[in-house]
């Protein structure tokens, strides 16, 4: 198992090095989150058609430290609750006022806090799986969550895809479903961030 371990720590270290040169990840370093290539998507089933979001407003920063199965995180990433759109201005504007009470809490907040390997074969050139775990607040309600994510290099510039699926009532968020028209119970998340040195 160590030696498992060891391996996917390598690959980890080796994945990270600018041009494959093998320099490993420096310790405490803090990345930032580029804005301007930074997105989120999310698609909600309803009756007879599915909701497609996006912002594309998405900051933060992230510290990684070593640990024997991946990364030990410290950071956060803020989306603004109002930056959220599904292209339906009387929808987006119920979803900001009473589904996300943008007005009272106006950040969507994810606190990474681990990054675990998830296998030590790369998933494909250049890059690796994970489970990047931490806690989401929404609404003001604060609930652990893990995303599937992908990582790879491009001259040092970290790129990170991930996808989950959340239950909007987990965090308080009352039922948006109305007459004939039932929204599903979970959603679908896709992230993209560039981390930035």
């Amino acid at each position: 198992m160590r030696v498992r371990q060891a391996a996917a720590c390598g690959l980890f270290a080796a994945l990270l090095a600018p041009d494959g040169a093998g320099l490993p990840l420096d310790e405490g370093v803090v990345y930032r989150i580029d804005p301007s290539t930074a997105r989120v998507r999310f698609e909600l089933p309803a009756t007879l058609h599915t909701v497609h979001g996006r912002s594309e407003e998405v900051s933060g920063t992230v510290l990684l430290r070593s640990r024997e199965d991946g990364y030990e995180l410290e950071g956060s990433v803020r989306i603004p609750a109002v930056s959220l759109d599904t292209g339906n201005a009387r929808r987006d504007r119920k979803m900001r006022k009473e589904s996300l009470l943008a007005a009272v809490h106006p950040d969507i907040l994810f606190e990474p806090r681990r990054l675990r390997i998830a296998s030590s074969q790369p998933s494909g050139p250049g890059r690796a799986s994970f489970l990047l775990e931490g806690d989401l607040a929404v609404r003001g309600v604060s609930r652990p969550v893990a995303l599937r994510v992908e990582v790879s290099n491009d001259r040092g510039r970290l790129l990170v895809d991930g996808e989950t699926e959340l239950a909007w009532a987990d965090f308080g968020v009352p039922d948006p479903s109305f007459l004939l028209v039932r929204i599903a119970r979970r959603l679908t998340v896709r992230i993209h961030v560039e981390l930035v040195r």
